[in-house]
């Protein structure tokens, strides 16, 4: 009927151009929840967030990060925060990942390590496939890192040696791992970038397999 199809024009455009209407409490609430949500992630005409806008993401991202910590530190009684790694390309994630540890309620025996680390954003697709392929090779000495890391990999002048630094693996910063990963240098052949991923999935392993047997070592003396 006329009815039927006016109404379901109207849900049709609510849902297209995420904007309220008056026909329906269910319908716009659904709409309220999209542009919302929709408005929120991408402000439509503008470069970036504004101060507030990102002051209130780096909120929301520290509680959500401060609950799955809590969720994930609660598996025994009294169990301590051990460590928190935050990977990302988006400012407030870093920001939040670093007043966690600020804002959390320390007991005295908790030894927390936070690991920040903002990458460059707008990667191409070769330069995030590469990016991931070594983020994956280093995520065991992120982990196994007994400090804290606070890298802004998009303004150190070389990334892979700001990550061998801060890692205290200097033998990592020797390798010639191809900067494109971080948007430094040309788009590597295939074969290169092979071989330069296992040169780096050799030296972290060499390196945590000698943290190792000097960590079980009996000391001099001993």
């Amino acid at each position: 009927s006329g009815d039927e199809l006016r109404k379901h024009s109207q849900r049709r455009s609510i849902g297209s151009d995420s904007r309220l209407t008056k026909q329906g409490h269910d319908v716009q609430e659904r709409g309220t929840r999209r542009s919302f949500s929709t408005r929120r992630a991408l402000p439509k005409g503008e470069a970036g967030p504004t101060p507030l806008t990102a002051h209130a993401m780096t909120e929301v991202k520290r509680a959500a990060m401060r609950k799955e910590a809590t969720q994930f530190y609660s598996r025994y009684p009294e169990q301590t925060w051990k460590n928190i790694i935050s990977l990302g390309d988006m400012k407030y994630e870093y920001e939040a990942a670093r007043w966690l540890k600020k804002d959390h309620a320390s007991p005295a025996r908790e030894r927390l390590r936070t690991k920040a680390i903002l990458l460059p954003s707008g990667p191409t697709l070769s330069e995030l496939t590469l990016r991931l392929q070594f983020s994956r090779l280093l995520l065991p000495a992120y982990v196994k890192f007994n400090g804290d890391i606070d890298l802004d990999l998009r303004t150190a002048t070389d990334p892979l040696k700001a990550i061998a630094q801060a890692l205290g693996m200097p033998q990592l910063a020797d390798l010639p791992f191809p900067r494109h990963a971080w948007g430094r240098t040309p788009v590597p052949e295939e074969e290169a970038a092979k071989e330069a991923l296992d040169e780096v999935a050799m030296t972290v392993h060499s390196s945590l397999s000698e943290e190792l047997h000097t960590s079980n070592s009996p000391s001099e003396g001993a």
